[in-house]
């Protein structure tokens, strides 16, 4: 071979290696390759068109009309002989057998027939054994029958150079036995056994295929809702097999057994089986031919489509039972309705399912609640548990009394000095309001004090001295639910004597003083 030959082989390989690379890597992409428009044989069947038998002992007899033909030979040693025409209108072009099936019974021992054709005419209402026809034609088969059921005849080679076909099933003198058999006729099958009857079976080639139109690409299916799986079909598919993929991993059958082939099923995706992920798939096979399936596009089942953010309450919110409060959220995506759990620490207390998704649910808190600071609300999408957020953790309360114990009124304070407001309390409360009035105005505050009954107030150096200075002590989350301490004094220590008044003190010295000189005045006069 020249060297250009050479060259041009070595490239005819390196093509067809290549080839056989890319198909054979066509398994690797995607994981799983549907199969589609596979060729399976189809079968189509003709009924027989006529049909009958004749005796001989009964020479005049006609049989046509009966629900069965006899063939064999009656003890006497008559002869029974069957006769079967079949037109070809049902004939598909691309057939591939042809072959006449007959049903035998009332076999009692095996019996070698012989079937031929028959090239003239006869009437089924009208042939008897005088009038039959005079020879017999070509031999197709012999057909040994051993007992009762379904037996084949294949004249596939027979197809071409007729249009129609007329055999006669017979006993040979050679092969006599002392017996007889009933052949169904086409009067007599019965309509939930079609099998039974004389027929003339075409088998051909056909393309099957499935298409999946449903789930999409684009589909996301939730838990605890229902989703009807749709396809169409082409050639002939009477029941399908329906499963589900994740990836290319078996998760179930969908059908429990099969289904009709009608184009569409119900699945109902259930809570309880924890189904999330982008990568589903369903599977359909054809029932009767594994090697006929197609998967859909890979489509999602609870994928997180959208999210909830609790926005009431929140860590400093304080609720009272027997009061109506407002529970808010807000949501991304396609939401529907909400369930709202109420949680006590980790036990569930109360609970409002497939609540609309408006963003805001009011609540009469019951009278006998359970009081605490670990109270939090759970709201999830009623499609998609997976779908939720928790509220921070905020009291239930009915909070209790307060009552000052420091200042008092007889109290005097000192500017620039460091004096403890204390008092005592009752109930739940976590912190309190601090506030300094002078005058009914209020001048200093403190806020969210712990409520642990004391509080080190530094007066500042600038303060306005008076002795109507106040302290207000009130409940952060409930400000009814405060105490007032007494009027107390703030003032410098030169002008303070505790209990007396200063002005009168000084002016003491001032009024002896005038007091004596009148005297003395007084005494001189006289």
């Amino acid at each position: 071979m020249s060297t250009e030959g050479n060259q041009m082989k070595e490239k005819k390989v390196l093509i067809l290696s290549g080839l056989l690379l890319f198909f054979g890597s066509l398994n690797l992409i995607g994981n799983i390759i549907p199969i589609r428009a596979v060729a399976t044989d189809q079968t189509i069947s003709t009924i027989a068109e006529k049909d009958t038998y004749v005796n001989s002992y009964e020479g005049l007899s006609n049989y046509g009309g009966q629900d069965y033909a006899l063939s064999g030979f009656y003890f006497t040693g008559d002869i029974l002989e069957a006769y079967f025409y079949f037109n070809f209108t049902d004939k598909p072009a691309d057939f591939t057998k042809a072959e006449i099936s007959l049903d035998f019974w009332g076999v009692s021992e095996t019996m070698n027939f012989t079937v031929s054709l028959i090239n003239d005419d006869w009437g089924e209402l009208s042939m008897n054994w005088i009038n039959k026809p005079v020879t017999k034609g070509d031999l197709i088969t012999h057909l040994v029958v051993t007992g009762s059921g379904i037996n084949k005849i294949d004249i596939t080679n027979l197809i071409s150079s007729h249009t129609n076909i007329s055999i006669c099933v017979y006993l040979e003198v050679d092969n006599y036995v002392d017996d007889y058999v009933y052949i169904t006729s086409r009067e007599g099958y019965y309509s939930w056994a079609p099998e039974d009857a004389p027929q003339l079976i075409w088998t051909y080639p056909e393309d099957t295929d499935i298409t999946i139109t449903s789930p999409i690409s684009s589909s996301n299916w939730q838990e605890i809702n229902t989703y009807t799986i749709t396809w169409t079909s082409v050639g002939t598919i009477t029941d399908v097999i329906i499963q589900l993929y994740k990836g290319d991993t078996f998760v179930e059958d969908i059908t429990y057994t099969y289904t009709n082939n009608d184009g569409n099923y119900n699945f109902y995706v259930s809570s309880s089986e924890n189904y999330d992920g982008t990568d589903y798939q369903i599977k359909i096979i054809d029932y009767d031919n594994s090697n006929v399936f197609v998967y859909s596009d890979y489509f999602s089942i609870n994928v997180h489509s959208g999210t909830i953010t609790v926005t009431s309450p929140t860590s400093s919110t304080s609720w009272k039972p027997g009061s109506l409060y407002s529970i808010t959220w807000t949501s991304t995506g396609t939401i529907s309705d909400v369930d709202i759990d109420f949680y006590k620490g980790t036990t569930q207390k109360y609970y409002l399912d497939e609540y609309s998704n408006a963003g805001t649910y009011y609540w009469t808190l019951p009278t006998d609640i359970v009081q605490g600071t670990d109270w939090r609300i759970l709201i999830s999408n009623s499609d998609n548990s997976a779908q939720y957020d928790w509220s921070d953790y905020f009291k239930i309360s009915e909070g209790g009394t307060i009552t000052i114990t420091n200042p008092t009124s007889s109290s005097t304070w000192r500017p620039s000095s460091t004096y403890d407001i204390t008092w005592t309390s009752t109930g739940l409360i976590d912190s309190v309001e601090i506030d300094i009035y002078k005058e009914n105005v209020l001048t200093y505050f403190y806020s969210a004090e712990t409520d642990d009954g004391s509080f080190t107030w530094e007066i500042p150096t600038d303060i306005e001295q008076g002795s109507d200075w106040q302290i207000k002590i009130s409940n952060s989350d409930y400000s009814d639910q405060n105490d007032w301490s007494g009027e107390f004094q703030i003032a410098k220590k030169e002008d303070a004597i505790h209990g007396y008044n200063i002005s009168i003190i000084l002016s003491i010295p001032f009024i002896i003083s005038v007091i004596m000189i009148r005297r003395r005045m007084k005494s001189i006069a006289n």
